[in-house]
């Protein structure tokens, strides 16, 4: 009767540290290849495996599945991106399926993995620019705070005492007292 229990107990207490978060996304691939780089050298860097992440700034769906227009952020060792860093430049993500425009909003961050298919020029207002662009077979919507603090990554657990990297805090100011 112990062992099932004891068996039971380890299960859950597991369970509570996974988290939702594809391996690919977590994990970078061996050759961390930035987006620049592409630019720079799209063929020698086609059919790479990489895995970027970054702000939307867009979504356009299309006969044949969707594409994310995204501002490239550096990636913290979980693959989120940290949105106070400095911009990578951006890229093209073509994904086989529809991306409800309404959940992939504008602002909100996402990671991908996928392979390097080349690059594509279009312009930005006037100016031409050369979008790297991968074929996303993985990707991950981060959640978008809840009243200003950012939702856990696991469940009960371990991490959620002890790992505080996920937390944001916003303090409310005082109201200016009338005089």
């Amino acid at each position: 009767m112990k062992i099932p229990a004891l068996l039971m107990l380890s299960v859950l207490f597991l369970g509570g540290c996974a988290t939702n978060i594809p391996s690919a996304i977590e994990n970078p691939p061996p050759d961390d290849i930035l987006p620049e780089a592409v630019q720079r050298q799209p063929d020698k860097h086609h059919r790479s495996q990489v895995r970027w992440g970054g702000v939307i700034v867009g979504v356009r769906n299309l006969e044949q599945g969707s594409e994310m227009l995204l501002m490239a952020q550096p990636l913290n060792r979980w693959g989120e991106p940290l949105t106070n860093g400095k911009s990578q430049g951006r890229f093209i993500a073509y994904f086989d399926e529809f991306m409800d425009p309404a959940e992939y909003a504008a602002k909100r961050k996402v990671t991908v993995f996928g392979e390097v298919s080349g690059v594509e020029s279009r312009k930005i207002g006037d100016y031409p620019y050369d979008y790297p662009i991968v074929r996303a077979n993985q990707y991950h919507l981060w959640p978008v705070p809840v009243n200003g603090i950012r939702q856990p990554l696991w469940g009960w657990g371990f991490h959620d005492r002890f790992d505080r990297r996920d937390r944001i805090i916003i303090v409310p100011q005082p109201k200016p007292t009338p005089n």
